[in-house]
């Protein structure tokens, strides 16, 4: 699983993996990216989600990689 979050300092590319992987192939990745985008990307590996709550979502849920914050209730009298 991945995300990219912007922030004002930097891109990041945050991502899970099922165990961890070694730190070259994070390197790896940092190197392809930032090559790929031609901008500098910081890479992490952290939990964007945990396992437990990826398997116990129905199988018709769908991680979503945009954000949007919900508008306000409007109250029409």
């Amino acid at each position: 699983m991945w995300k990219v979050k912007q922030t004002t300092d930097e891109v990041q590319f945050l991502c899970q993996f099922t165990e961890p992987v070694a730190e070259t192939t994070m390197t790896s990745i940092q190197r392809e990216l930032s090559e790929q985008l031609e901008i500098d990307i910081a890479v992490f590996q952290t939990d964007i989600i945990s396992l437990d709550s990826l398997v116990a979502k129905p199988a018709y849920g769908k991680y979503a990689y945009i954000e949007k914050e919900a508008a306000p209730n409007v109250i029409m009298k």
